[in-house]
């Protein structure tokens, strides 16, 4: 349905429209189909900002949920799935273990606590102890250094 057309006149362009215009008076108002809509748009809105906002259920399994399916497996691929297999992988005592060398130390350096748990993965030892600055237990500054805080 076209509403408006353009033409060329010259070196001027015009705009036409294509039907009447309606006075306020003709125009219908569905107020209650206005206000469904709303509740409809705010709804899916907030079923968004859930999504975002989610840490703890799997992302596949919210947008089946979404879209009106019941699956209940986790896809394993996404950061949430991610994110918890990282965390079951991680003994607590491992956790501990660092966590008390970092106090027991007080300020040590990145790479002697890497040095000092050999058998534990680099990069497992670096997600820990981010995970305990986040908790507030330590503090690691730019140059690579963690101090014990608390």
């Amino acid at each position: 349905m076209r509403v408006m057309s353009m033409r060329s006149c010259g070196g001027a362009k015009r705009l036409y429209w294509m039907h009447n215009r309606l006075a306020p008076p003709q125009l219908r108002i569905d107020m209650t189909r206005i206000n469904r809509l709303r509740e409809a748009h705010q709804e899916r809105v907030a079923r968004m900002i859930e999504y975002i906002i989610e840490d703890e259920v799997c992302r596949n399994i919210m947008l089946s949920r979404y879209f009106g399916e019941n699956n209940t497996k986790a896809c394993g691929g996404c950061d949430v799935c991610k994110r918890n297999a990282s965390r079951a992988s991680q003994p607590k005592d491992i956790k501990t273990l660092i966590l008390d060398e970092i106090r027991q130390a007080q300020e040590i350096p990145m790479t002697d606590l890497i040095s000092r748990f050999a058998e534990i993965d680099d990069n497992s030892i670096i997600t820990i102890v981010r995970q305990l600055q986040d908790e507030s237990l330590c503090r690691v500054y730019p140059t690579g250094i963690i101090f014990a805080t608390g």
